[in-house]
């Protein structure tokens, strides 16, 4: 018996129909309103990368900032649910924040970010910010021929002072192609620093070759900040100079080419080093090679040291450069040398 190319229907068939019906209609529903979400949302929703660029942005300048030192700071956060939550917590850990999970909202350190959408005049941008207990960092960014970059200057409020924070474009031009943005801060004075017009054109390539990572250019801006620290105590003391004693002398050779590590028996010398410090007292520092060579940099070693310093609860301030004119050692070195000297001022 040939059977029919249609299913016969004997019992219950109105009510399949009608159920397969609302079927149907859910599933075409459903189906219709993803379609039109995806529409309505800006591809930066969905782009890591874009995330990425945006946390290392943002944390860059963060860790410029004195009230958010990551030497001397330790953050709280809960659990990341988001692309952008994510990148955030590892550009933080990457910059060398202290980092302590919470399940709960609490504390002056806490982090909280966020990522919202606006229609400008200009087009959509998308506003991120990341915020530590007063503290707002913010800035949009829009996409433009393919490349991601900034639409705003970086907005920082509730830090005490951003005259030394420097932002580097380079992390967005690296992509070629043209763009137009202003780079720079304004804090909530309506104080501008660094501002540059970043005009690049059509035919600008982008970047060949090897490409800082996020780590390395957080590495970079943390030894630049120091760096310009030291120099800004090294110049109150020329302003204000006073009678100083000193006291003993520290001489630091590098134990390895790895200028992140500090070495067990100079960490050992430094806590000696301390236990005659007290309040008041200064400890100045310089860096010098006994050979001149490229593979040398004083000034890594010597922004470690001074953060091994920092970490053993010296103030910043009491921290201060002198250049070097000299090793005064006999044998020479391949490797960076840092001489501490402990002053102490005479009443």
């Amino acid at each position: 018996m040939k059977l029919p190319d249609t299913p016969l229907c004997t019992v219950g068939c109105a009510r399949t129909n009608r159920w397969m019906s609302v079927m149907l209609l859910a599933i075409t529903l459903v189906a219709a309103l993803i379609t039109g979400g995806c529409a309505t949302v800006p591809a930066t929703h969905t782009a890591t990368q874009h995330d990425d660029l945006v946390a290392t942005d943002l944390v860059s300048a963060m860790i410029q900032l004195d009230e958010l030192d990551p030497i001397t700071t330790t953050l709280q956060y809960s659990t990341p649910a988001t692309a952008f939550g994510r990148s955030v917590i590892a550009g933080l850990r990457q910059a060398g924040y202290g980092l302590q999970r919470v399940d709960l909202d609490h504390g002056s350190a806490y982090v909280s970010y966020a990522m919202r959408y606006a229609e400008t005049n200009s087009g959509t941008v998308t506003d991120y910010l990341i915020q530590v207990g007063d503290i707002e960092l913010r800035r949009e960014y829009r996409i433009s021929n393919g490349r991601f970059y900034p639409a705003s200057l970086l907005f920082i409020t509730g830090a005490s002072d951003t005259s030394q924070v420097v932002i580097d474009p380079a992390l967005f031009t690296q992509q070629g192609g043209e763009m137009s943005f202003l780079s720079g801060v304004q804090s909530a004075h309506t104080s501008l620093t660094g501002i540059r017009d970043i005009d690049q054109a059509r035919s600008v390539p982008a970047a060949r070759g090897k490409i800082p990572t996020s780590s390395e250019r957080m590495d970079a801006i943390r030894v630049r900040h120091t760096l310009s620290s030291l120099n800004r105590s090294a110049s109150k003391a020329r302003l204000a100079p006073v009678n100083r004693q000193a006291l003993q002398q520290l001489v630091l050779v590098q134990p390895t080419d790895n200028h992140h590590f500090i070495g067990i028996n100079n960490k050992r010398s430094i806590h000696t080093l301390l236990e005659a410090f007290r309040q008041g007292d200064e400890l100045v520092l310089t860096a010098c090679s006994a050979v001149r060579s490229e593979t040398v940099d004083t000034n890594q070693y010597l922004v470690r040291v001074s953060e091994a310093l920092l970490y053993a609860g010296v103030d910043r301030n009491a921290l201060r450069q002198k250049p070097c004119v000299g090793t005064g050692l006999s044998q020479a070195s391949h490797r960076a040398i840092v001489t501490i000297v402990h002053h102490r001022v005479q009443v």
